[in-house]
């Protein structure tokens, strides 16, 4: 993969930089013991900016308005000379500052990637479930309990060829009351557990 000629200055800044410049300066608006750089190169231009590098004292004393004004807001504090550094250095240590861009910070108040959302007809899809299974245990259980009640009737003397059915039932009903009370009580809390217990 090709690099650009900008890319390579940049690296080459990179290294200069944090030589020379890391200890006081930021590529970000943060401050150390000198102010942030972040956006240095779109305030001043480039060849002011390599005057004010090598020796900025210097610019300061001509009387620049811009290294006073830097100078004063800086707390007077004087910025060494780098005198060292050739204007392509400093064009390298700018095109490193211009290309490391600090990572997005998320956004105040931005929520959470918004999780899956459950839908809740599945919890009544699972109560469906335990209602009809409970429905046919209980048609079942009355079907075999009818079958085993005609059986009783018999043994207590009702004669079930010509007395209808309905009336046999109604008429063992009125006898064993409360037995099927209790029954039926009993299927019902099981029913009603069951169901809490796959909704909770």
């Amino acid at each position: 993969m090709l690099i650009s000629g900008f890319e390579i200055k940049a690296e080459d800044g990179k290294k200069i930089f944090k030589q020379n410049c890391g200890v006081c300066h930021t590529t970000t608006q943060q401050k150390l013991v000198g102010p942030g750089l972040e956006g240095v190169g779109t305030k001043f231009s480039e060849d002011w900016l390599i005057k004010w590098i090598k020796d900025s004292q210097a610019l300061v004393n001509s009387g620049d308005a811009l290294a006073v004004k830097a100078f004063e807001e800086g707390n007077k504090i004087a910025m060494p000379p780098f005198a060292n550094l050739s204007d392509q250095d400093i064009k390298d240590i700018l095109s490193f500052i211009a290309t490391d861009v600090p990572a997005a910070k998320e956004a105040p108040g931005a929520t959470p990637d918004a999780q899956p959302v459950v839908a809740k007809n599945q919890e009544w899809t699972t109560l469906s479930k335990v209602f009809l299974g409970s429905m046919v245990i209980i048609i079942l259980f009355l079907g075999g309990y009818l079958v085993f009640l005609k059986k009783q009737l018999n043994k207590l003397g009702y004669v079930t060829d010509s007395v209808p059915f309905k009336d046999q039932v109604e008429g063992y009903i009125k006898n064993n009351g409360k037995f099927i009370l209790f029954v039926c009580i009993i299927l019902g809390m099981t029913v009603m557990k069951s169901c809490i217990s796959e909704i909770m």
